[in-house]
């Protein structure tokens, strides 16, 4: 963090959350930029990569489709590290019983595993032997375990905040399918809860106009820039922080119903101010946090990492 310049991020999420985003981010685009060197077979930024790369000269439709493909094996390589068919497989097949003679048909395999025929007992046994044999995996890679997780979910939240900053409600919508497993997974009840409502809500409760409303009316674009939208709880911080500053200017003034007035007036204040500012020509310093280029702190979280492993 110091070697990037975020200083104020090294004080916690829970105390700096904005700048520990930043920092965050810039983290997930280097495990990005060395798995892809991994991948590549370069050493440093200055090699090249181990394959042709497709000229200006190729359509663009066949150099899209060979960025896809190769997108698609390094996400098969750094991040789905275990077979998936089994998994489709399991879903869709049913069971048989292990009991010798037994004819009948399970529809998932708890089902047949906790079967209660008087012989499954001895079944029972011989089978949580046989799994704990096949679960056995000596040569378990727990550094690579642990950046393929952090790159997952980097990505994850890298996806969150592209889908706010377009102002995708859609692909909000199902992210936050996404997310309510993630949640459910990992004992967050409470998330799990509020996303489960909401997408009730969406898909039942709701009229189609108010569910519409629901899944896309949660940004807000002050500037009216492409992919810079931020979500509506934002805004509302924004706002709060306007009233609370009129309400410190009214010093020993300050009582309910002052506060309600210059509550009710908050939208007019802020385009009163806002026009000030255009004739005055004074610009907004709406961005990032930072300053400079963040290719340069990728850089060099890139060479700490590589340093470090």
């Amino acid at each position: 963090m110091n070697r990037t310049g975020k200083y104020n991020a090294a004080k916690g999420v829970e105390h700096h959350y904005n700048e520990y985003k930043e920092f965050h981010q810039r983290e997930i685009e280097a495990h990005i930029c060395a798995s892809f060197m991994e991948m590549s077979g370069m050493n440093n930024l200055s090699d090249a990569p181990n394959y042709d790369i497709p000229n200006t000269d190729v359509p663009r439709e066949d150099r899209r489709k060979w960025f896809l493909e190769l997108c698609v094996q390094y996400v098969n390589k750094f991040l789905i590290n275990f077979e998936v068919e089994p998994f489709l497989q399991a879903s869709t097949d049913t069971f048989p019983c292990r009991i010798e003679g037994c004819t009948k048909m399970y529809a998932h395999h708890s089902m047949c595993v906790n079967s209660k025929h008087p012989e499954s007992q001895l079944s029972q046994q011989q089978g949580s032997q046989q799994s704990d044999t096949e679960n056995q995996t000596p040569d378990e890679d727990y550094l690579f375990n642990y950046h393929s997780s952090k790159l997952s979910f980097g990505l994850i939240l890298m996806e969150f905040n592209d889908a706010i900053k377009e102002g995708d409600g859609e692909r909000l919508h199902d992210l936050y399918k996404f997310a309510l497993v993630l949640f459910k997974a990992h004992g967050k009840v409470k998330y799990s809860y509020a996303i489960l409502m909401y997408l009730v809500q969406i898909e039942s409760f709701l009229s189609e106009a108010d569910a519409h409303n629901l899944k896309w009316n949660r940004f807000y674009n002050n500037h009216g820039r492409v992919g810079g939208n931020i979500p509506l709880d934002l805004r509302m911080e924004q706002l709060n922080k306007i009233v609370k500053t009129m309400w410190r200017s009214l010093g020993a003034n300050l009582n309910e119903k002052s506060a309600t007035q210059l509550a009710n007036t908050i939208e007019p204040m802020e385009q009163i101010l806002n026009t000030i500012d255009r004739e005055c020509e004074i610009t907004d310093s709406a961005g990032y946090l930072s300053k400079g280029k963040p290719e340069t702190d990728v850089e060099i979280i890139m060479i700490l990492k590589k340093d470090l492993t």
